[in-house]
């Protein structure tokens, strides 16, 4: 593990409350090295956890914050680790059993609210007969108690969102009060809001509904379908693209959504994976609980998808047409015409079913196409095909 950039932070503990105050410096994120984009294995190990890994969390400093649910059964930690920016091999306990209202911990969900630099949490607790979980910014206990709370989730201006599993609700926090949102799921365990005021809503699969992603707007709370691909979605990501990277807990496979909103499978081989974290850098971390393990797709795996590949070219005295494979994932597709040994873009042309035309060259001439492939704020990835125009035709 290569160790941070930047110098560690004070980290503050108490008893009574939960709380990490920010000191002002720059963030190096937690990273690390991925496999080749085309495999189904695009990930690499980050960190071994020593138990089974829930959820995880970014503050604005860089340090990640990793939740387990192993409960009291189960070895590892039953706690809330903290690993720090400065180097992901040191690692504190940011909350321990003492602080859970059950021996065992069993945390299910983190969520870092950058409006009042404190850690959010659901944490299981037993009030008379039935089971509830606390959501809490300040004291586990204190904040919220929830039935069933699954996942906690919080926007840029402090809004909390907590899914309850089988209730089939998504409660929200806002101007200090909790209230129900419209939509009914059937089994919500993760949420995710993003910055226009939408929030994505994980369906784990239940009885005879199959699993899906949804997607809720913050005018009129109308709840619309983006996919029912999906067993067990448990984890939700957002690209700095502004496109969903999903984990599915029941078949281990790792989903990014493509540029039309589709949803593509881009990592297999995870043993029930359960949160994503996304860094400052556009690195996914993922909790691969069954392996005991942080494992990490990089900015690069990400932004190597979007390339264009397989490129051929039909080509005549005077003009060409160039045949590629446009990546899903990529948000936009460009060609250019540039002559061979120079830079200059000569011309561009439209991308219509991954090919491109240029017509009116010059006879026995060497082109090259620049076929160029975006996914903001990505580095664009490109292909090029090179030519050389047919001589003229001898009568």
């Amino acid at each position: 593990m290569n160790p941070r950039r930047t110098a560690h932070r004070a980290i503050r503990l108490a008893s009574t409350y939960l709380l990490v105050t920010t000191i002002g410096v720059s963030a190096v994120a937690l990273s690390g090295s991925s496999a080749d984009a085309t495999t189904t294995q695009p990930y690499a190990l980050l960190l071994s956890t020593g138990g089974n890994p829930s959820a995880m969390a970014y503050d604005t400093a860089g340090d990640l914050f990793v939740s387990f649910d192993n409960g009291p059964r189960l070895s590892g930690p039953h706690n809330i680790v903290e690993y720090a920016h400065t180097n992901e091999t040191t690692q504190t306990t940011y909350a321990s059993d003492a602080v859970y209202p059950n021996p065992g911990g069993m945390t299910t969900s983190v969520a870092w609210d950058a409006a009042t630099s404190s850690l959010l949490a659901t944490v299981p607790t037993s009030i008379g007969s039935s089971t509830v979980f606390s959501a809490g910014s300040q004291t586990f206990s204190g904040f919220a108690s929830i039935d069933n709370a699954q996942n906690v989730s919080v926007d840029s201006a402090g809004d909390v969102f907590v899914a309850t599993g089988s209730d089939g609700t998504v409660e929200e926090y806002l101007n200090g009060s909790w209230t129900v949102l419209t939509p009914t799921f059937f089994n919500p365990v993760a949420t995710l809001p993003d910055a226009h005021g939408n929030l994505f809503v994980a369906n784990c699969e239940a009885g005879s509904s199959g699993g899906g992603i949804s997607s809720v707007s913050g005018v009129g709370q109308v709840a619309t379908t983006l996919t029912t691909a999906m067993k067990c979605p448990d984890g939700l990501a957002l690209l700095p693209s502004g496109q969903l990277v999903v984990s599915d807990y029941s078949t281990g496979d790792i989903w990014r959504q493509t540029a039309s909103g589709s949803f593509a499978i881009i990592a297999t081989g995870l043993r029930t994976p359960e949160g994503l974290a996304t860094d400052s850098h556009g690195d996914v971390d993922i909790a691969n609980s069954g392996a005991g393990a942080i494992d990490v797709i990089s900015n690069a795996t990400f932004a190597n998808e979007v390339a264009p590949t397989k490129g051929t070219t039909v080509v005549t005295s005077n003009s060409v047409v160039a045949h590629f494979t446009v990546s899903p994932f990529a948000t936009a597709t460009t060609c250019g015409l540039v002559v061979k040994g120079t830079s200059a873009v000569l011309r561009t042309s439209a991308v219509h079913a991954g090919a491109c035309s240029f017509s009116g060259l010059s006879s026995n001439k060497g082109y090259v196409v620049k076929v160029t492939s975006t996914d903001a704020p990505f580095t664009p990835a490109a292909l090029t095909i090179s030519f050389t125009t047919k001589g003229p035709v001898k009568k």
